[in-house]
């Protein structure tokens, strides 16, 4: 019996362990419960977001539509029209500046229309976008316009649109551009996608080069897309559109405003999160314009906006090489490189990325209106 003490006291030391174990593990669990809750929430808040910002696009592209509707039926019904009070009129046939006739409009968007014009002094045609009559009292807009301008007027490239001048007639703005005709990225690619190796690094490198110029500038785009990439006649790529462009040292908080600037389908994994964009998120953008031009589809796809741009923060883009879209492992590699979730992991700059596609372009200058023709067997127009 002089034993029965020390045995109490082992099984009571033993108990005591299993009940600390089991606290212990029950202790983890609530942690990754409390943590399975709080990325529950942030997914929630992020589809609130981006619901808002659908519904906030959805009323946009009604203004757009019917703002539109309005101008055509203006320009057909109207020539040149007098100035009324401090408004100049914007129909076809108009002149503004006294110098800069108005042809055809081309193009709409949420802070000003695009008209095709005459510099009737210089006797070359030209791009006016004009600010919206009803959005001259929004502060936001004024300041979008404005900051298009002045980030235009910074960059110099032959693969990005040219700011000519600024005009202020009355009580309106204008924004004097080169004129881009042609097919725009995302009508090629719809055409012709997908491209061969040496046209995907064509598009890449001319691109890269754009944006590279954009970022010396210390500018950043955040929108790039096919869709603001035009194919002029002579066969290169221009970057147009700096509705959404900031300044690099300006200070980026979208998710205070909760606002999301930039396409759904081309937003890097930080602009979905609200984080701040820097230089890498144009070039995330740009190795999924690569992506879309070497398979002819989108690496991610959702019934709604909202899907789409939460879906790149559960899964990297897939590797080109894997699915087969292309034997270049050079290719693949390159815009892995891009498109990597974690901003650390991306190519640092975009004059990087133009010395990595080199090789698949021998180093020269690239007629992508030939080249995509040849490739489908067509002589070049």
């Amino acid at each position: 019996m002089a034993t029965e003490p020390g045995r109490l006291g082992s099984r009571l030391r033993t108990t005591l362990l299993r009940v600390s174990e089991t606290r212990g593990a029950g202790g983890r669990d609530e942690t990754l419960a409390d943590r399975e809750r709080e990325l529950d929430a942030r997914q929630a808040e992020l589809r609130t977001r981006e619901q808002h910002a659908d519904a906030r696009e959805g009323r946009a592209d009604e203004r757009d539509r019917v703002a539109t509707e309005r101008e055509r039926i203006v320009a057909e019904r109207e020539e040149a029209t007098p100035r009324v009070g401090g408004e100049v009129a914007t129909g076809a046939g108009a002149v503004v500046g006294g110098r800069w006739r108005l042809d055809e409009l081309v193009a709409t968007g949420g802070a000003g229309l695009v008209w095709r014009a005459t510099d009737q002094r210089l006797q070359r045609t030209v791009a006016i976008k004009i600010m919206r009559t009803g959005l001259l009292d929004d502060g936001q807009a004024l300041k979008r316009f404005r900051r298009e301008a002045a980030l235009l007027a910074r960059v110099e490239h032959e693969h990005v649109m040219a700011l000519y001048d600024v005009e202020v007639s009355g009580d309106q703005l204008f924004l004097i551009m080169e004129y881009v005709g042609g097919m725009t990225l995302r009508e090629l690619i719809n055409e012709h996608a997908p491209f061969p190796a040496d046209v995907v690094a064509a598009v890449g490198g001319q691109l890269a080069t754009a944006v590279a110029a954009i970022h010396a500038r210390g500018v950043v785009h955040r929108d790039l897309k096919p869709r603001n990439v035009v194919l002029t006649d002579r066969g290169s790529l221009k970057v147009v559109d700096f509705g959404t462009a900031r300044h690099l040292t300006a200070e980026l908080t979208p998710a205070a405003r909760g606002q999301v600037a930039g396409s759904p389908a081309y937003l890097a994994p930080e602009q979905v999160e609200g984080r701040t964009g820097d230089q890498r998120t144009d070039l995330y953008a740009l190795g999924l314009i690569l992506w879309e031009a070497a398979t002819g589809r989108r690496p991610f796809a959702g019934d709604t906006d909202t899907a789409t741009a939460l879906a790149r923060l559960t899964a990297e883009v897939p590797d080109l090489l894997d699915l087969g879209a292309t034997d270049s492992q050079l290719l693949s590699e390159v815009v892995t490189g891009l498109t990597r979730s974690d901003p650390r992991l991306r190519f640092r700059t975009a004059w990087e990325v133009v010395d990595a596609l080199r090789p698949l372009t021998s180093g020269r200058a690239v007629d992508l209106r030939a080249a995509l023709n040849e490739s489908r067997g067509r002589p070049a127009t």
